[in-house]
C-alpha cells in the first residue's frame, strides 16, 4: 500500500498552465503559456514582468491567493 502513495505523488504533470492579465473591461494585456508543473505565483510574475514599463498608470492587481500577491508588493513599480 505505501509504495501505491509514493507513486503517485511523484507522477509527471502533463499539460501547459496559461496565466492571462485582463484589464477591468476583460480585454487582454499580456499572456503567459507555462508547463503545468510551473506554479501560480511564477507564471503571474511573468505575466506582469511583460507589462513593466508598458502600464505607466497601472496601481493596482488583483489576483486570488494562488498568486500570493503579498510578495509582490514593490517589485513591479
Amino acid at each position: 500500500m505505501k509504495r501505491k502513495r509514493v507513486l503517485r505523488a511523484i507522477q509527471r504533470i502533463n499539460g501547459r498552465k496559461r496565466s492571462i492579465a485582463v484589464d477591468w473591461l476583460g480585454l487582454p494585456w499580456s499572456l503567459a503559456v507555462t508547463a503545468a508543473n510551473t506554479s501560480d505565483n511564477e507564471a503571474g510574475h511573468l505575466v506582469v514582468a511583460c507589462l513593466k514599463g508598458k502600464l505607466p498608470r497601472l496601481k493596482v492587481i488583483a489576483a486570488d491567493h494562488g498568486y500570493k500577491p503579498g510578495r509582490w508588493s514593490g517589485k513591479f513599480r
